[in-house]
């Protein structure tokens, strides 16, 4: 290798820290976890490679090459990019699935961004007369000399660019009014950092892999708003257009203000920062002329879209608080898109440049406006987690039919009481039992599957308090709990004090027995959910951050009937079922992120139904781990004799809903896969291997059948190990 050409500055074979050490910056690999879109239903009666149409085997998964690219070296030789790169788990990659970007970084308009060396011209819808710039990555033929192999797994590409020269895009201007002109590319003097990507495009069954570096001056404070770490919190692998493009750095080479699209009669920026906004927006925003907004209208974006920081995380290595420290027009007008910053309408401070932006939004308050950190802030929530504010059990016995739970309302460590110096509660007490799975269906409540719940406990009938310690007693009898079983009791709500009405106190459980199994929690939850800052919660905030609290109703006994068949009821969606559906937790869970059709729910008001056969699910639905705690994916034992699922309460027939025993049910294990995998062909293999569903079905036809023998060939080691025809990592 040659020295540098001196134009270049500290750009070298790979980037410097302050002492002037070759460091290796960027990215290290990472390897796309391929994900098997469909469970191979290879059981008893099954070969390996029989599974639905479509599927691969669990014995081709198991013997898939699975590569990784790391970069070694990247630098400016005789004018031309050069990166250094190895390749593992694959040998002699063919070119044409290994593809390369290289972009700089510039100043536009006082806004750091990229610009690609690859830039064209395609073809495609847009409206007026303004050019499709977009940025390109350069694959397919790589002849002459550009793509070498040195042995050994290692190789070296060299680009096709001349990093001294204008792009003719750049030169040409395109052809068409108010395109760009050579002023839009930087004097390549005053470039001092470029981004290399090598991204290996997947081929026959193998996974896409990249590798990123970052070369040049300050290559360490390169502009990284965003982790691929913090994307895949939600989207397992972030990847786009087909899957062959994975990682950040990929996307904001080619996705930057560089790179625009006209479909709106002028040209629109299709960086990332725009895309991200726009997409998780899901359609909220005011202005719904914006290009792309159509496309995503679809999206449920399951966070506050105010919180920056679900995706902008300055805990995360490489990344710097962008969002917070250096706001600008186009990453914030992205949101705030009914503010026109040229002109001022619609913005207090009128208009304004990004270099005056941080006047007003620094971090804090700033001066005469506020900073992101601030504006976006939930002071409610803030003030719950500086004071740990919680609900404590500090017992539960039961005494024949009697339970007695002794609780408080914890702030700062000090109890508070409902009624005193502003505090207000709206506090739930609920009771369930179970033996594997849950048995409760409280006969005073319409519902079938409800457990015992007293509202308002702080104040209902059999409660006391004194000096901030309440005792509640609720009498069990008569509804329908029986010795020798484990209970489970819940205490939550919302909590108010005299600033704010909304606070979250933590759930409080305690067991009496053996405490229940735990499948999934919430933090696996709040890996993509969060309302707020830190929260999971449904049914109007009511329920939140303990899925303990999810299941003790939506379990296994638990169907929509009372809803569904409301007076006023508006007819359900067209190809949902008619008469009810179960609302166990583990089959909502799984039918509504693989949004299944067919599938709906009718909420609270009368007409309202919810239905998820268009939720954009981001990542891949067969990793169970996405939600699972370990290997709780696996089938259950035989001798766990695990309860049914309800399918059909039967009270359209005269029985009471509240009968548990006397449901229609689907056995344990093909409730959760059939959540999914729901064709003909799936059910009539789970049956064939002791599942039932339906007509006959009942709790103790369940109880006293040979159990399904699932595990038989998906349990851990077997032929068809969920783990592997899952691809779970």
């Amino acid at each position: 290798m040659t020295e540098n050409n001196s134009r270049y500055g500290a750009v070298g074979h790979g980037s410097t820290d302050a002492g002037g050490v070759r460091k290796r910056r960027g990215w290290p690999g990472l390897l796309a976890a391929w994900v098997a879109a469909v469970l191979v239903l290879g059981g008893c009666d099954l070969s390996p490679d029989s599974g639905e149409a479509g599927s691969p085997s669990p014995r081709a998964v198991a013997e898939t090459a699975r590569p990784s690219v790391t970069i070694t070296d990247a630098y400016i030789e005789e004018d031309r990019p050069v990166v250094e790169f190895t390749i593992e788990g694959l040998d002699h990659p063919p070119p044409e699935e290994v593809e390369f970007t290289v972009a700089r970084l510039v100043n536009k308009d006082d806004y750091k961004t990229w610009q690609s060396y690859h830039p064209t011209l395609p073809t495609g819808p847009r409206t007026g007369n303004y050019v499709r710039l977009q940025a390109g990555q350069v694959r397919g033929d790589h002849g002459n000399a550009q793509f070498v192999a040195l042995g050994g797994g290692a190789y070296r590409y060299t680009f096709p660019v001349d990093v001294t020269e204008t792009p003719v895009v750049y030169s040409s201007g395109g052809g068409a009014d108010d395109d760009i002109t050579e002023s839009d590319w930087e004097d390549a003097s005053g470039i001092s950092l470029r981004r290399f990507v090598v991204l290996l495009r997947p081929g026959d069954g193998w996974a896409a892999a990249y590798d990123a570096m970052d070369v040049g001056t300050g290559a360490g404070a390169a502009k990284r708003s965003v982790a691929t770490a913090s994307c895949n919190n939600c989207h397992e692998t972030l990847a786009a257009h087909g899957g062959n493009r994975i990682g950040v750095e990929t996307c904001s080479n080619c996705h930057n203000q560089y790179s625009f699209s006209s479909h709106t009669g002028a040209p629109t920026a299709v960086d990332l920062a725009y895309l991200g906004h726009e997409i998780h927006s899901g359609g909220g925003l005011a202005n719904q002329e914006q290009f792309l907004r159509e496309r995503w209208t679809a999206v449920s974006f399951p966070r506050d879209i105010k919180s920056c920081g679900s995706c902008h995380d300055a805990d995360v290595a490489g990344t710097a608080n962008h969002a917070y420290e250096r706001p600008t027009i186009e990453a914030c007008g992205s949101c705030h898109d009914d503010v026109n910053f040229e002109t001022g309408a619609g913005h207090s401070g009128g208009a304004r440049a990004n270099t005056q932006c941080a006047e007003c939004h620094t971090v804090g308050s700033g001066t005469g406006g506020k900073g992101a950190d601030v504006a976006h802030a939930d002071p409610a929530r803030d003030f719950a987690i500086e004071n740990d504010l919680k609900y404590v059990i500090d017992s539960a016995d039961l005494d024949g039919d009697t339970l007695t739970v002794v609780w408080r309302v914890e702030s700062g460590g000090t109890d508070v009481v409902h009624g005193e110096e502003d505090w207000a509660f709206s506090t739930t007490l609920r009771v369930g039992w179970y033996d594997t799975d849950f048995s409760h269906s409280d006969p005073g409540s319409s519902r079938p599957g409800h457990p015992v719940e007293v509202s308002g406990v702080h104040a209902a009938a059999g409660t006391t308090e004194s000096g901030g310690v309440y005792t509640t007693t609720v009498d069990l009898a008569g509804k329908g709990f029986s010795g020798g079983l484990n209970l489970v009791v819940s205490l939550g709500g919302n909590v108010a004090n005299g600033d704010h009405s909304a606070l979250v106190a933590s759930n409080a459980f305690e067991y009496i027995g053996d405490p229940r199994r735990e499948l999934v929690s919430v933090a696996t939850c709040t890996n993509c959910h969060e309302e707020r800052r830190g929260v999971f919660s449904k049914h109007g905030g009511n329920r939140h951050n303990d899925v303990r609290q999810c299941i003790l109703c939506h379990n296994n006994n638990s169907t929509d009937w009372v809803r569904r068949s409301a007076d006023g009821r508006a007819q359900p969606p067209v190809g949902s079922l008619d008469v009810e559906a179960p609302t166990n937790f583990m089959v909502m869970a799984h039918k509504i992120h693989s949004a299944r059709d067919g599938y709906a729910l009718p909420g609270f008001g009368a007409g309202a139904w919810s239905s998820w056969g268009d939720l954009r699910y981001p990542a891949g639905i067969a990793n169970c781990t996405q939600c699972h705690i370990g290997d709780s994916y696996y089938p259950p034992a035989h001798n766990d004799a695990p309860r049914g699922t309800t399918v059909d309460s039967r009270a359209a027939v005269g029985i009471d809903a509240r009968a548990v025993d006397s449901h229609w049910k689907t056995t344990a294990a093909m409730s959760a896969c059939s959540s999914c995998h729901d064709s003909a062909q799936a059910l009539a293999h789970m049956k064939r291997n002791g599942g039932g569903s339906g007509n006959g079905w009942n709790q103790p036809t369940i109880d006293a059948s040979a159990y399904e023998s699932c595990a038989s060939c998906h349990g851990p080691g077997r032929e068809a190990d969920v783990k592997r025809v899952h691809d779970i990592e």
